[in-house]
């Protein structure tokens, strides 16, 4: 997990259709997906370009545009070999998953959403 990782955003619109339609769903739920889908655009283009830079104790946030945030960050579990429980200065409690050479979480708040990284130049 340690190094520099960038918004991989061509990969995590690729992802997009498995992650929002994975599961059977009400009408009302359908409704929240369906809006949720039309929020979604808006959301990639704040994380593109974003550099997330992780050291043995901080998370450094960086947005195409150089400005971010730097928060320290302490490992709470390892629920597999490939995932970290982490929890941030703010008190947001985070997963990270290894998947192949990607780093991915979901994105918090009410759109559910995988945000996957690629390796950025060290």
């Amino acid at each position: 997990m340690l190094g520099k990782w960038v918004f991989d955003r061509p990969y995590t619109e690729a992802q997009l259709p498995k992650q929002l339609g994975s599961q059977k769903q009400s009408t009302f739920e359908e409704m929240q997906q369906q809006l949720a889908a039309s929020l979604i655009p808006v959301l990639i283009g704040k994380l593109d370009g974003m550099t997330v830079t992780f050291t043995s104790k901080e998370m450094i946030v960086t947005t195409k545009e150089g400005s971010g945030q730097a928060l320290t960050y302490e490992i709470l579990e390892r629920p597999t070999a490939d995932s970290w429980r982490i929890k941030k200065s703010d008190g947001k409690v985070e997963t990270y998953y290894r998947e192949g050479e990607r780093l991915a979480s979901d994105a918090s708040g009410d759109i559910r959403m995988r945000v996957y990284l690629k390796r950025g130049a060290q």
